[in-house]
């Protein structure tokens, strides 16, 4: 395996983490803006397991970044 295949390997693996955790990290931020806002109008509060499975995902996306880093 050439040098230069290994490097674009993880390259694109990185681009993608990099892409995925900051999209997440995007999303979280809109879903809160939205739940504030309907809390707003009268929603009631409650737990949100779509935002804390997201915020598990974005924080574990970071250290697979950090790792990749690392690694290069």
């Amino acid at each position: 395996v050439s040098p230069v295949r290994v490097w674009a390997t993880q390259a694109i693996g990185l681009a993608l983490v990099t892409i995925g955790t900051a999209s997440l990290m995007v999303a979280v931020l809109q879903h809160r803006r939205r739940v504030d806002s309907l809390r707003g109008m009268g929603l009631p509060p409650q737990w949100n397991l779509a935002l804390w499975v997201a915020s598990a995902v974005a924080v574990l996306g970071v250290f697979a970044f950090a790792s990749l880093v690392v690694d290069l």
